[in-house]
């Protein structure tokens, strides 16, 4: 079943008063995130000092644009000394828009909550998550409440939460490729201008500007040693410079640009009709390699029903992805490699899903001379792999 962890490494933590200090009411360790002992000296970790009477945890929010259904949710915690179920003592409240709200079922309906206020139990949580309220956009993240069992902290090791998607993983491949290239492939480049004797420029460029990084004077500081850069907008293309220059002074501003993007299927023509612009085309390949068959078993274990869901096995997919910067200089081509290898070398998240696909390089890019035309290509390829779940399922109860 389509599952979201939620790594504790990454959890926030609420702070609270102790002694006039302001002190996280939690720990976050490589083990799991557990409740803070605070001594005389807030500030100061004290192994030996009581436990704090509640601990409260934040997770990251996922954007999940095809989420249709919150299945249920698993916790991993620790074992208690004392025997205890370490459930009993976490409590959850979930937010389906970005953190704004969280929410507790009541007994009646989900409720907004202060983070002080009502929690529910996993159980609860599992049984009632089926009706959440889903509007757009649409993200998951929990707040998670903790209370010791005398003297010991449970220890929440791991989250993860079973969930259903609709939508079609083609489409949310071209989508995601767009999104991340639209915004965050920003090219360096520079443009030469003419100063008109005031302490402002246009900047005059192919490339939509979003951010100023250097303008120098080249005729008066050829060694450019005077950076006259002080502000600029991206709005009017305005460059506020640091005085006024000169009329007819050349002024090289140096800036982040970005290019409009098209993804398209490996085996599509695209027709470029002007420069700069990113191609990028992408390719599916379903890896063979110890594919799964038979169906998938989940079980939901609620307070008073348990539910399971029959599926197909998801599909293991190589997605090959050539980016292509098609631009007039020799410069920002090689400039677009790096900046496109910077691109899928972070961490993102499918738009459709929230997964966060694995990446790989191919190769290290190369930058291609259009024999006879003003036309360089700065190429790079690589591949996301990551899996193309059923959407199709069959559920009974027991």
């Amino acid at each position: 079943m389509p599952a979201v962890q939620f790594w504790p490494a990454d959890f926030d933590t609420i702070t609270t008063e102790v002694f006039g200090e302001d002190v996280p009411t939690g720990a976050v360790l490589e083990e799991g995130v557990s409740i803070r002992r605070v001594g005389d000296e807030p500030a100061i970790y004290d192994p030996t000092a009581d436990l704090l009477a509640v601990a409260y945890f934040e997770t990251v929010h996922v954007p999940m644009a095809a989420l249709t259904e919150v299945y249920g949710l698993r916790l991993v915690l620790g074992t208690l000394a004392s025997g205890n179920e370490p459930e009993d003592f976490v409590g959850i409240q979930v937010s389906v828009d970005g953190g704004s709200t969280y929410l507790a079922w009541t007994g009646a309906a989900w409720v907004a909550q202060a983070f002080d206020g009502d929690y529910c139990s996993r159980a609860v949580f599992d049984e009632n998550s089926a009706t959440l309220p889903l509007e757009n956009p649409r993200t998951l993240g929990f707040r998670f409440e903790l209370t010791p069992d005398g003297d010991e902290s449970p220890v929440l090791q791991d989250v993860v939460a079973y969930v259903e998607w609709d939508y079609d993983p083609h489409v949310d491949v071209h989508e995601t490729v767009k999104a991340l290239l639209d915004d965050e492939l920003r090219v360096p480049t520079l443009a030469v201008l003419v100063g008109s004797g005031a302490a402002t420029v246009t900047l005059a460029s192919e490339y939509t500007p979003t951010t100023v990084t250097s303008v120098y004077d080249v005729m008066n500081d050829p060694l450019r040693n005077d950076d006259l850069f002080d502000s600029f907008d991206a709005d009017t293309r305005v460059v506020s410079l640091t005085g006024v220059v000169a009329d007819g002074a050349r002024l090289e501003v140096r800036f982040l640009g970005s290019a409009p993007v098209v993804v398209a299927r490996a085996d599509e023509m695209v027709t470029i009709a002007e420069l700069p612009v990113t191609i990028a085309r992408v390719a599916e390949r379903e890896d063979v390699r110890g594919r799964m068959t038979g169906s998938l078993l989940d079980r939901r274990l609620g307070t008073t029903v348990a539910t399971v869901r029959d599926r197909q096995h998801p599909v293991l997919r190589d997605v090959i992805i050539r980016v292509e910067h098609c631009t007039t200089t020799a410069r920002e081509a090689i400039a677009a490699i790096d900046r496109v290898r910077e691109v899928f070398s972070s961490s993102f998240r499918m738009l459709a899903t929230g997964e966060t696909p694995l990446v790989s390089e191919d190769d290290e890019g190369r930058m291609e001379d259009a024999a006879g035309e003003s036309l360089y290509n700065g190429r790079w390829n690589g591949r996301m792999r990551l899996y193309f779940h059923s959407r199709h399922y069959t559920e009974r109860q027991c």
